[in-house]
């Protein structure tokens, strides 16, 4: 049981992260993260984050920021004109990526961006979805010939396709090869390619 401040707030962020995993964000209270990290004070999550909204928000920053700088440098070795499947793969593989090392955090990922009352913590929210905002502005620009509103109904088709496979990927298996991994990589963007085009 860590007794420092910043080993106490990495456990009651994991467990935040599983239990909301498990039931959702709004199906677990401050003191259910407290019990469940061990803390003898039922309110240590209350004390170290101050509310639910910000222990969601923690969780994000420490899983989405390093996602998002892996996004980042896969879009800058991309050529000066990427083709749209290498640009969808640049949404796939780092979530994919971070989704085998923390099992946790696709199944949290997915319930939040169903939530009515927190989803709007995972769309936009600089910077730690910049270079996903940039991908997004590039892919937009491929489908030109569509009507913003199709464009990004294809584009929420697409996420929700995203999260929802690799979470039920992680769920249905508690280990993997990497090829098994690569496969689901594949063939998520080659649906996206085809959503987007609509083929």
């Amino acid at each position: 049981m860590p007794k420092d401040s910043a080993g106490t707030r990495q456990l009651l962020l994991d467990t935040a992260e599983r239990l909301m995993a498990e039931r959702g964000a709004d199906g677990v209270s401050m003191r259910e993260i407290s019990a469940g990290a061990g803390q003898a004070n039922n309110n240590a999550a209350q004390y170290h984050f101050g509310s639910r909204e910000r222990i969601i928000d923690a969780v994000l920053d420490r899983r989405m920021t390093p996602i998002d700088e892996r996004r980042a440098e896969m879009i800058a070795a991309l050529g000066a004109d990427p083709t749209l499947e290498e640009l969808v793969r640049t949404v796939v593989v780092p979530l994919a990526e971070a989704s085998r090392r923390h099992k946790h955090y696709i199944g949290f990922f997915a319930q939040l961006r169903s939530s009515r009352r927190y989803s709007r913590l995972v769309t936009h929210a600089r910077p730690r979805t910049s270079s996903f905002l940039d991908v997004r502005d590039q892919i937009d620009a491929k489908l030109s010939s569509l009507t913003p509103e199709v464009r990004s109904q294809r584009r929420w088709l697409c996420g929700s396709l995203i999260v929802h496979a690799i979470a039920e990927f992680v769920a249905a298996r508690s280990e993997q090869p990497y090829e098994q991994w690569d496969d689901l990589v594949d063939g998520l963007v080659v649906a996206c390619v085809h959503v987007l085009e609509g083929r």
